[in-house]
């Protein structure tokens, strides 16, 4: 990649879908003493259109977290097709996290008010032995896991609760309704699948997907 495109007069927005393993990072957002996936994002886009843009992220991930389907936002006047913004800035970005895809969006989009809904997906490794390939991924438990309990117990999370006993004194809010809770086994690998809103109450008619 070379060269810069020369800005427009015009602001856009741009909704990314990010896919990133977060090994070696300290969360999705800005940390100014440790690395993060939006950090890595900005110093992209920099490279790429020449502007110190700050990007807005659906939400936070914690240390060591991975994302499959993570929405960011950003506000630029470079004119780039969204899918040369997609191909550049993969170009840019360390080979452990990619955007898989770019849509422009109406300036009032908001990234996290606009969410409809998030999912998150608990891996738990049940095998005797330790696994090189899950290490990463999964939580290795070495009691047998009873799978009907578990899914029987997981239905008890589904409508509106306030999970305050699983969230730092420093979250706001912790009212949450769970829509959606998913158990799977195959082999010795369990999945625990959770869908939620971002917060209390609210449901747009804005896809989180792109």
């Amino acid at each position: 990649m070379s060269g810069i495109e020369q800005p427009s007069e015009e602001l856009r927005r741009l909704a990314l879908l990010l896919e990133y393993d977060g090994t070696a990072y300290s969360g999705s957002q800005f940390q100014g003493n440790a690395p993060s996936i939006q950090c890595e994002l900005e110093k992209a886009i920099q490279q790429l259109v020449g502007e110190a843009i700050r990007v807005k992220m659906a939400g936070r991930t914690d240390a060591g977290v991975h994302a499959k389907g993570q929405v960011a936002s950003l506000l630029t006047k470079a004119d780039y097709r969204t899918e040369e913004f997609v191909n550049a800035l993969n170009y840019y970005l360390p080979g452990d996290i990619a955007v898989k895809d770019a849509k422009d969006v109406p300036l009032s989009f908001d990234v996290r008010r606009d969410a409809t809904a998030r999912t998150y997906r608990y891996a738990i490794y049940n095998g005797s032995q330790r696994s090189p390939l899950l290490s990463r991924t999964a939580w290795q438990v070495l009691q047998p896991l009873d799978i009907t309990a578990m899914r029987q117990a997981a239905g008890y999370l589904i409508g509106r609760h306030d999970f305050a006993s699983f969230a730092p004194a420093s979250e706001r809010s912790t009212r949450r309704e769970v829509y959606q809770v998913d158990v799977c086994r195959q082999d010795d690998l369990t999945t625990i699948d959770i869908e939620r809103t971002p917060s209390y109450g609210i449901r747009s008619d804005v896809p989180s997907e792109l």
